[in-house]
């Protein structure tokens, strides 16, 4: 009788390294084609029903991973994951709120959504309100016994990402594969900005309506394309900075996060305050 599958998820958040989790799975021999990104189905379409949510992967798959990474900020989607695979894996990367919250921000800016930062803050609150971890966090720890929740910092991944994925792998149950490890090192935590925003839209909203219409295994293909990627987005540079002068958002930023980044280390992360730079 074969055994059940393996189910992981990538709760959130966004602006911390999903994409790279997702190329650095699909890469995996235990994984590969079984990967699959903002599929969000317990948190946008659970009307469609769980056949349509497994449908999303081979039947013959022995681990299938969804990445959603907007799933961490439902307590409905969260315990709707519970019930339909109690024995899950769940992954969590946390990002310095200010630096996820300018960079969401920066995102929407890049394809036309806004007309700048303080544009982006005022116009899509979710923005901020993405970036407050200690309740969402607190839910993880509850549903997710100790050995099948992981979180990780941002910071971890960026500044080692070789290492960062070994310890992922090995944390997750999966072979420490020699491609996987090394294409980690080579996947880049990148930026890009669309060549053209109404292309750039057109070819979101296809993939969404291709998404639904249960086709999410060639949408991935597709996403994994270089070529496309290239086609559609230009790769920023480390000098390609915002014109507008930042430091009275990142500052009022930083005092509205402060109490939510102390919670956080001192019910669930110890530690996190000072790094951040919050203690």
């Amino acid at each position: 009788m074969r055994s059940a599958p393996t189910h992981i998820y990538y709760l959130g958040t966004s602006k911390a390294g999903s994409t790279w989790v997702f190329e650095l799975l699909r890469q995996h021999p235990q994984v590969g084609r079984a990967a699959r990104k903002d599929v969000f189905f317990f948190d946008r379409h659970r009307t469609r029903g769980l056949a349509w949510y497994m449908g999303n992967w081979h039947s013959n798959a022995a681990v299938r991973v969804d990445i959603s990474h907007d799933y961490l900020y439902s307590l409905s989607a969260l315990r709707s994951i519970q019930m339909a695979t109690p024995s899950s894996h769940c992954v969590v990367i946390l990002r310095e709120p200010v630096e996820r919250t300018i960079s969401a921000a920066r995102f929407l800016v890049r394809n036309g959504l806004a007309a700048d930062i303080a544009g982006a803050l005022a116009s899509f609150p979710h923005v901020v309100a993405e970036s407050m971890y200690s309740t969402p966090i607190a839910c993880v720890r509850r549903m997710w016994r100790s050995d099948r929740r992981h979180i990780y910092l941002f910071d971890d991944l960026r500044e080692a990402p070789s290492e960062f994925a070994g310890r992922l792998l090995d944390d997750l149950g999966l072979t420490r594969d020699a491609r996987s490890l090394e294409g980690a090192a080579e996947v880049r935590l990148r930026s890009a900005e669309p060549r053209s925003r109404s292309a750039a839209r057109i070819v979101k909203r296809v993939a969404e309506l291709t998404r639904n219409a249960g086709q999410g295994r060639a949408v991935d293909a597709l996403k994994g394309q270089a070529w496309l990627r290239s086609t559609l987005y230009r790769e920023l540079r480390p000098d390609d900075n915002d014109s507008e002068d930042l430091t009275d958002i990142r500052l009022r930023l930083s005092a509205l996060f402060r109490s939510d980044v102390l919670a956080l280390d001192a019910e669930c992360l110890p530690g996190v305050a000072r790094r951040w730079g919050y203690a």
